[in-house]
Formats: structure tokens, sequence, C-alpha cells
């Protein structure tokens, strides 16, 4: 077994000359519209709390309250916690194709989409891979 492994990232990002294809009756889904097709559940009570772990980037309120209301659904709130003393960290790679804020924003979208009025609690920790 060897000690010698390497971790990167497994996604390519779309070109900007490309626009996705979708043909008679396709269409891209929103999240909540994805919800509803699969019948997740709503009005859950007592709320809940997702956890979400970042090795870097974040996240800027801003951001968050535009895409929300795009949704028309509440911003949840977002609790930053630090495991390690990093910290919520954007726009430090601005115009860099592998910022990791787009993984930080998207992250939070989803999740919040997916479970309205659910908060969403972000952990940093450094990367050490």
């Amino acid at each position: 077994m060897s000690n010698n492994t390497k971790s990167a990232p497994y996604f390519k990002l779309r070109k900007s000359h490309l626009t996705p294809k979708t043909g008679p009756g396709e269409h891209t889904w929103a999240v909540p519209d994805l919800c509803n097709a699969y019948n997740w559940p709503t009005n859950l009570t007592g709320g809940g709390v997702i956890a979400i772990v970042e090795l870097g980037g974040g996240w800027v309120q801003s951001d968050m309250d535009s895409f929300f209301q795009s949704i028309n659904q509440p911003t949840p709130q977002i609790t930053d916690v630090s495991v390690d003393q990093t910290q919520n960290n954007p726009n430090q790679d601005l115009g860099d194709p592998r910022d990791p804020d787009y993984e930080v924003a998207l992250d939070i979208q989803v999740a919040g989409a997916a479970c309205c009025n659910t908060a969403a609690s972000k952990q940093y920790r450094r990367s050490t891979l």
C-alpha cells in the first residue's frame, strides 16, 4: 500500500463559448423544482441545521441574498464555525476559474434551497491534502 496519495478535484469547468443544449421538452432544473419532483419533505417541525465542511474560500451575504431572492425563498441563517482558526475568507482568488468561493457558494445555495428555512453551519478548516 502506497503512502503517496494525492488529492485533486475531478470536475471540469464549462467552456465560456459553449451553451447548455436542451432538446424539445427538456429544461434545466431550479433546486426547488427538483425537490418538488422528488417529493422532498417540506415544513418539517423543528427546523434543523446542515453542517457543510469547507477547506478554503468563503461566501458573501449579498450573493446569498440575491440568489435566494431569485428563487423566492428566504435567505437561511448562515453561521461560520472555525475548526482551526480558519475563517470565512471570500474574494481571495478573483478571476481564477478554480476560485473556491464558487464551491462554497454553491454548497450553501443548494443546501439552503433544498431545505427551506434551515440554517447552514459552515465549518472551515485548512486543507491538509
